[in-house]
């Protein structure tokens, strides 16, 4: 009896701790912490919710030859299903039947500061994975976008569909700056090779990690959605010619031809967009067109969509082995080596 008397009393402490426990549970759960980051509103169609910073250890890989951050390649997408409907229509496009001249203009995602990002499908004669044009990647070197309007107002190709992005840079087109609204060089933001370079407003500023920019990630996204057989980027600087390095070189060397363009060979970039495109998609091209500084000659617009055109025209069945006919012996992968200009 007396043990029962004293279990009594503990069992009753007991049983009072956990029932204080269990409310302080309830109604703490919801309460907001101090610690706890602001929610974030998702931003607009294909544009990423900000990600967490890499891990130590995962900014750069110099020498590897892989994406710097592979936590930013498998960021989750919380407005996927709103991008869905975007892609959808412009694969659709490029697949229509043959002899059904197809064209489809969708918006794609919107910049730092909310502008449109526009993408304008073509179908081709024949299905598969299309060329992929930007016209303007630095808004200070946007002379591509008239090569791309010309592109899509022009005839489908005989091969693959063509997509074409005339601007991916809006923002730094409406402010006169290379580099976006955040002051980021885009094509310095992208994860192979990526490395920290300079702070915001530097003209090679990369960012604070891969991807950190909607303008990259809309390009990212893009990119996996459609795997471009050819990817063409857009560029300005004082001497005009077309350049790749690695596996994009026998696809870049015949545009050059016919463009009528010199082609140099040279190493990628650190955290460039091609430099991306060449380790993460391999067995694809993609390659860099630098235009005069300047206004473009009408010619020289002509030329360059003729160009592009007939290289989507050349994306058939046999397309693939055709592009790399003249491809070097010993030619090797990238090494991220920086040298030349973009």
């Amino acid at each position: 009896g007396g043990q029962g008397v004293r279990a009594g009393p503990l069992i009753g402490l007991i049983l009072a701790g956990l029932v204080v426990a269990a409310l302080g549970i309830a109604g703490g759960g919801d309460a907001p912490s101090a610690n706890r980051a602001p929610f974030e509103r998702a931003p607009g169609p294909l544009a990423d919710r900000p990600t967490t910073a890499p891990a130590a250890g995962r900014d750069a890989d110099p020498s590897a030859g892989r994406d710097a951050d592979p936590a930013a390649e498998r960021d989750a997408d919380p407005v996927a299903g709103r991008s869905r409907g975007s892609l959808a229509e412009l694969e659709r496009t490029i697949v229509a039947k043959r002899g059904s001249a197809r064209r489809a203009t969708v918006t794609i995602g919107r910049s730092a500061e909310g502008r449109a990002i526009r993408a304008v499908a073509i179908n081709g004669l024949s299905g598969g994975p299309p060329a992929l044009v930007f016209g303007c990647i630095h808004g200070t070197e946007c002379a591509g976008m008239r090569i791309a309007r010309r592109i899509h107002a022009g005839r489908p190709p005989k091969g693959h569909g063509i997509v074409v992005v005339p601007d991916l840079n809006p923002d730094g087109l409406a402010l006169g700056s290379r580099l976006n609204a955040r002051g980021v060089d885009l094509n310095r933001n992208f994860a192979s090779h990526w490395r920290p370079i300079g702070v915001a407003g530097d003209p090679e500023h990369s960012g604070p990690r891969p991807f950190s920019e909607p303008e990259t990630r809309i390009a990212r996204r893009l990119i996996r959605a459609l795997r471009p057989e050819v990817t063409i980027w857009f560029h300005q600087q004082a001497e005009p010619l077309v350049r790749a390095w690695g596996a994009s070189v026998p696809a870049a060397r015949r545009y050059a031809r016919l463009a009528g363009a010199r082609f140099v060979r040279l190493p990628w970039l650190h955290g460039t967009a091609p430099n991306w495109q060449n380790h993460r998609f391999v067995g694809t091209s993609s390659f860099v067109v630098e235009l005069a500084s300047g206004p473009v000659a009408p010619g020289t617009v002509r030329d360059h969509a003729r160009a592009a055109t007939t290289l989507a025209g050349g994306l058939d069945a046999g397309g693939r082995s055709a592009l790399r006919a003249d491809h070097l012996p010993g030619q090797t992968a990238a090494t991220g080596t920086p040298g030349g200009g973009e």
